[in-house]
């Protein structure tokens, strides 16, 4: 499938007006996104609670990737059927590293 370029005049076109349109929004202390009329526009901060400020400090904050996977997995699919058939299947290697053994790296010895 062929996807055109998008020119570079319309790229910042359309960032611009998406920073625009996003500069009324703000993350609340209590964890939910509001806009300037207080009205609540996502409950939770980033859809999965992970908030980049407490994920990138330096106090020890393990992220539940399992939960995470679960939350997404559970609205994603309506069925069992249809969540049992993507997670159940199997793709074959894309990357011809994947395919290989590892292997041991000779020492190079130094001009120096």
């Amino acid at each position: 499938m062929w996807i055109p370029a998008v020119r570079t005049s319309k790229s910042g076109y359309l960032q611009r007006r998406l920073i625009n349109a996003l500069s009324e929004l703000e993350a609340q202390y209590d964890g939910t996104v509001r806009d300037t009329s207080d009205t609540i526009v996502q409950f939770e901060y980033g859809e999965d609670g992970t908030s980049p400020v407490r994920v990138s400090s330096s106090e020890d904050f393990d992220i539940d990737v399992d939960s995470i996977v679960d939350r997404v997995v559970e609205a994603e699919f309506e069925s069992a059927a249809e969540k049992s058939a993507f997670l159940d299947r199997q793709e074959p290697p894309t990357n011809l590293s994947e395919y290989g053994e590892p292997r041991g790296y000779e020492e190079v010895e130094s001009d120096d």
